[in-house]
């Protein structure tokens, strides 16, 4: 690993620290799991044919690649996946026609995962 992607690991552990949050990570068919998640917003807009502007909110999730599985090995987010965090559900959504998740650092060990709430 270089001395950049340690940093960059180094420092998503450290937030991960004072700020994750437990949350449930299920994919149909594969069942779930718990892990360490830091919270955040990504905000895409969109312009329409008449011109209008759309604003979709999502709400993140960064996520260690490694955690992201259902006991078979790590997995890329995939749409219909979920995350529950305090009783609320999201569900992994693309923004824009965007993929649904961005990695946050150059060794691709650490996952922004774009959801939107359901239930």
């Amino acid at each position: 690993m270089t001395t950049l992607a340690a940093a960059q690991l180094a420092g998503f552990l450290a937030q991960r620290d004072v700020a994750g949050v437990t949350i449930t990570l299920a994919r149909p068919g594969a069942g779930s799991r718990q892990v360490v998640a830091v919270p955040g917003r990504s905000l895409h807009e969109s312009v329409t044919e008449t011109g209008q502007v759309l604003q979709t909110q999502a709400r993140d999730f960064h996520i260690l690649a490694a955690d992201y599985h259902f006991g078979a090995g790590a997995v890329l987010p995939e749409r219909f996946d979920t995350a529950t965090l305090d009783g609320v559900t999201y569900t992994v959504l693309s923004l824009g026609g965007d993929a649904q998740f961005r990695y946050m650092d150059n060794a691709r060990s650490i996952l922004r995962v774009h959801f939107k709430e359901t239930a």
